[in-house]
């Protein structure tokens, strides 16, 4: 398969695919991150959009990871504002670094200061800016609903800022993995049946691949890997 790694081949990443506001879930404000129409004629794939997509899914990943390192800046909560033209003002807890770091990866936990990468100006040593992009303001298709905010706007929440990452930091490595079951293989003849594994659909105590695993016994409490009285050795 493939899995992001850092371009200087030093690590694997995370990243952030299952779970609040990652690959395969939705964003704060319900929508999902894949757009349902991309690829469509009102929204057309593009290269541009899959790796925007990524960055963002591995930038969350490897910053709760610590692959990114510490936080750069922090803010508690009120600390943060939208103005109605957008303009996101930072106050953060310690000190910036001079010069900052021209855009960084922002955890977010409120549709109105969401995830992502920022463009970010120092402003002085304890204020940045930048302007927020996602400027949807609430999702009205959304399960359950996603409530409606207004702007101005005033965080409710900490937030916590990484160095983040560009499309260039980091790559697709090829990876191989070490399994010792044929499942979702080709050719199809070579795909190991239900029954291969689970005595009661069809295949035996003695024949199933996780006899050993789970110490299969014909009549005992753990006579299919499913059953409730089995636990792995």
């Amino acid at each position: 398969g493939r899995s992001p790694a850092f371009a200087n081949g030093s690590a694997m990443l995370v990243p952030h695919v299952f779970g609040p506001d990652s690959l395969w879930v939705t964003n704060l404000l319900g929508y999902p991150i894949v757009p349902n129409d991309l690829g469509s004629g009102t929204r057309p794939w593009s290269q541009a959009t899959a790796d925007a997509i990524w960055t963002g899914v591995v930038n969350y990943g490897a910053a709760v990871a610590n692959q990114l390192g510490a936080p750069v800046a922090k803010a508690s909560a009120t600390k943060m504002t939208r103005s109605a033209a957008n303009l996101v003002t930072v106050e953060t807890l310690a000190d910036l670094p001079d010069p900052l770091p021209g855009t960084l990866f922002l955890i977010g936990a409120e549709a109105a200061f969401p995830s992502g990468v920022k463009t970010v100006t120092r402003v002085d040593a304890r204020h940045f800016t930048y302007t927020e992009t996602e400027t949807r303001a609430v999702n009205p298709a959304a399960s359950p609903p996603v409530p409606a905010y207004s702007l101005p706007a005033t965080s409710t929440q900490p937030v916590a800022f990484y160095t983040a990452m560009q499309g260039t930091d980091w790559t697709w490595a090829y990876t191989q993995m070490l399994i010792n079951l044929n499942h979702e293989v080709a050719p199809k003849a070579s795909a190991l049946s239900c029954a291969d594994c689970h005595p009661k659909m069809g295949g035996s105590v003695a024949t199933s691949r996780m006899r050993e695993l789970y110490n299969l016994q014909v009549g005992g409490p753990c006579e299919d890997p499913a059953d409730t009285g089995c636990s792995k050795r």
